[in-house]
């Protein structure tokens, strides 16, 4: 009897803790709610100042879309951005969720955050380039270390590797790399067989990055795909990904965790060769064995065995894993989108093979000499560089407040500089979509210096520059010595990003020799 008149009075009390729980958890959610809404509105009253796209433009008129084509595939995200500065303005103030970017197209903001060395680089775009989904890939290397101070002193130790006096000594191998190539192409170029240059580049480009700066033999030439070139695809593809699915290094799914694992896999493949490839270096150097002058070596001894205060081994395997994925992605980019529009202008590749037989001859090595003779390369490269910059752009974050375009900018703003918009304004470049060499001849590109990056600018101005142009000058005059190219009918002319730009159908063509 007494636990039947209980039990009424012990319904009622549940109901009440219920009841009591779910208004506590009603009243956080509101709570939280109100205070995001109130951090919202404060975060764009600090920026309502500066122009940009209101959110309503995301699903109005063209802008719409813009977005579709850029999920279709025909336009990449560059294009968006060069839209926005059109209709904006240089400096224009871009949000997503509450987090702001600026977006810069400016000489002026190229001044301000490039060549100015006070604004480091954005730890929330650069951090997830030092790991992906928790192990690391570039580390602390040069591209994603923050610190100027330690990072200025790290590059002073590397530059002079990658100096054009220090480069000359492996032109050798440039050519062996080269000659590799031309000798792997030779079955396929018949007329008929379809070759995607890209995937030929990515091979050869890898090789003379393994070979040139460390010495490494790992057999990338051969028939099928080489792990290291799959693995670098997996790296980039990683960091595409976290743009384009933010949430992904959390989604509990198969596939996420399968991807997820996929590149971890890489990160740890691509790192432990630069452990295996650094220890050995510097066992034989204990052993005072002769060693290779590539460019690990150099580094070693400027280091004194990478025992310097602000370069020790994991210094140089970030750098490794850096030189690695940027020696290879960026210039095999370069010479198919090159390539590419060789295909489109027969007139640029009647005057280049020219060029290439009038300095070459009979020869069939290119020479360090002969590169400043191959005027016309240079200036179709730069070219090439300015519409399909393989890096599309570089994220600052202000330091303090500062004035860009008489806008005012304040303290750790995220701020986007855009190569890709900035060379393709009407302002800068005459006809800009006009694919025209004859515009860096003469001495005409001096007017470009802060429009025209494609190596970016300032102090972090890519330190691969000059061994990037000097592969690819080899590369091309090779090709060029010996095969007539046709691009392939179906052959699209759309871009894509993949951690870097790139033609999106890889650039297919049909080979045939240009000598019996």
């Amino acid at each position: 009897m007494e636990n039947a008149e209980l039990m009424p009075t012990y319904g009622v009390y549940m109901v009440y803790v219920l009841g009591g729980f779910l208004a506590s958890v009603v009243g956080v959610v509101l709570l939280l709610i109100t205070f995001w809404t109130l951090y919202t509105h404060r975060v764009h009253q600090k920026y309502r100042h500066i122009p940009g796209p209101k959110l309503g433009d995301f699903y109005s008129g063209h802008i719409k879309n813009f977005q579709d084509q850029l999920k279709s595939g025909e336009k990449i995200v560059g294009d968006l951005f060069q839209q926005w500065c059109m209709e904006h303005g240089p400096i224009c103030i871009l949000f997503f969720f509450t987090r702001p970017v600026l977006l810069a197209c400016s000489p002026e903001a190229v001044k301000e955050l490039l060549v100015a060395s006070k604004h480091p680089k954005d730890p929330m775009t650069y951090n997830d380039v030092a790991k992906l989904y928790g192990t690391d890939f570039m580390g602390h290397g040069l591209v994603t270390e923050m610190d100027h101070s330690i990072w200025a002193v790290r590059r002073g130790i590397v530059d002079p590797g990658f100096h054009r006096r220090y480069l000359k000594q492996s032109m050798t191998q440039f050519n062996d790399s080269a000659d590799l190539m031309i000798k792997r192409l030779h079955p396929k170029a018949d007329g008929l067989t379809k070759v995607t240059m890209l995937n030929e580049l990515y091979k050869v480009t890898l090789d003379v990055i393994a070979k040139v700066a460390f010495s490494c033999e790992l057999d990338i030439m051969g028939e099928g795909v080489s792990p290291f070139i799959e693995a670098v695809t997996a790296t980039l593809g990683a960091l595409q990904m976290k743009n384009k699915q933010p949430f992904i290094k959390w989604n509990p799914f198969k596939a996420a965790r399968e991807h997820r694992n996929k590149v971890r896999q890489a990160c740890r493949l691509i790192r432990g060769l630069a452990v295996k490839t650094i220890k050995e270096r510097l066992a034989a150097i204990e052993k005072e064995e002769e060693v290779p002058t590539d460019i690990l070596s150099y580094i070693i001894n400027a280091t004194e065995g990478l025992t310097h205060q602000h370069y020790k081994i994991q210094n140089m395997v970030d750098d490794f894993v850096t030189f690695f994925i940027g020696g290879q992605e960026t210039t095999a980019n370069l010479l198919a989108c090159a390539l590419l529009q060789l295909g489109l202008h027969p007139e640029i590749l009647y005057r280049l093979k020219n060029e290439v037989e009038s300095v070459m001859g009979d020869k069939t090595t290119v020479d360090f000499e002969d590169l400043p003779k191959l005027q016309y390369m240079a200036a179709f490269l730069k070219e090439s560089l300015r519409l399909f910059p393989p890096a599309g752009g570089t994220v600052r974050s202000t330091s303090e407040e500062c004035y860009i375009n008489g806008y005012r900018i304040p303290a750790q703003t995220s701020c986007v500089v855009s190569f890709y918009a900035l060379s393709r304004m009407e302002k800068h470049f005459k006809d800009p979509l006009q694919f025209d060499p004859d515009r860096f001849t003469n001495n005409q590109d001096e007017h470009t210096l802060f429009s025209y990056l494609p190596f970016s600018l300032g102090p972090r101005i890519c330190i691969g520059k000059n061994f990037a142009m000097i592969e690819a000058k080899v590369l091309l005059c090779k090709f060029l010595s010996n095969y007539e190219l046709t691009l392939d009918p179906d052959q699209s002319l759309l871009m894509e990003t993949l951690g870097t730009l790139r033609p999106k159908d890889g650039c297919r063509v049909t080979l045939k020799p240009t000598k019996a």
